[in-house]
Formats: C-alpha cells, sequence, structure tokens
C-alpha cells in the first residue's frame, strides 16, 4: 500500500474499464495523485469523476476508445484535468465525507 503513490506518479493518466463501483477508491487516489481518470459513465465512477473535470466519462467502448487516445496524445488536456483531479479528490477524503455525514445527521435531528 505504500508504493501506490510512487506507481501513480509514474503514470499519465487513470484507466478502469469497470461496469461500476460502489466506492472506486482506486479512482480517488489516482485523483489525489493528481491524475486525470478514463472510466465508463456508471454508478460509483460518475459519483467520482467528473466530467471535463477530473477526467473522462465515456459512454461506450467506441467512445472509450476515442477518449483513451484524446488523453494519451494530449499532454495540456492531462496536466489541466489532473490539477482538477487533485483538488476534487480533497472533497472526496474520508475527512470531508465525516464532515458531510455529521451535518446531515445534526441536520436531521435538527
Amino acid at each position: 500500500y505504500a508504493q501506490i503513490p510512487a506507481l501513480l506518479a509514474a503514470a499519465n493518466f487513470f484507466v478502469t474499464a469497470s461496469g461500476s463501483e460502489s466506492h472506486p477508491l482506486t479512482l480517488i487516489e489516482a485523483a489525489a495523485a493528481g491524475l486525470p481518470a478514463l472510466g465508463l459513465r456508471s454508478p460509483g465512477i460518475s459519483d467520482v469523476v467528473v466530467h471535463g473535470e477530473s477526467g473522462l466519462l465515456a459512454d461506450n467502448g467506441n467512445d472509450f476508445v476515442a477518449k483513451f487516445v484524446a488523453l494519451s496524445l494530449n499532454r495540456t488536456l492531462r496536466m489541466q484535468l489532473g490539477a482538477q483531479a487533485r483538488q476534487h479528490s480533497l472533497t472526496l477524503s474520508a475527512a470531508a465525507n465525516a464532515r458531510r455525514t455529521l451535518a446531515l445527521y445534526q441536520r436531521l435531528l435538527g
């Protein structure tokens, strides 16, 4: 586990071909490392990757391939999305989730 940040730092972007994820920790780790992500528009993945901001979401296989090529060839796009992914990851941290959950409980309890 301690090697994950160094391994992610060696990558240009993060790709998942999963059809759905309940809580895609790998995408959150990639965002924290400043990597833009590519995934399929699906439950869980769409909750973490903000299309055009922290990465790209594809609607089908052909779209996935086209977006993969776009990320591969466009360093400027990768850098822009990666910087935004790092910022977005702060909203996905355990501390941020705990604060949101506590605020929800406090609001419900009145």
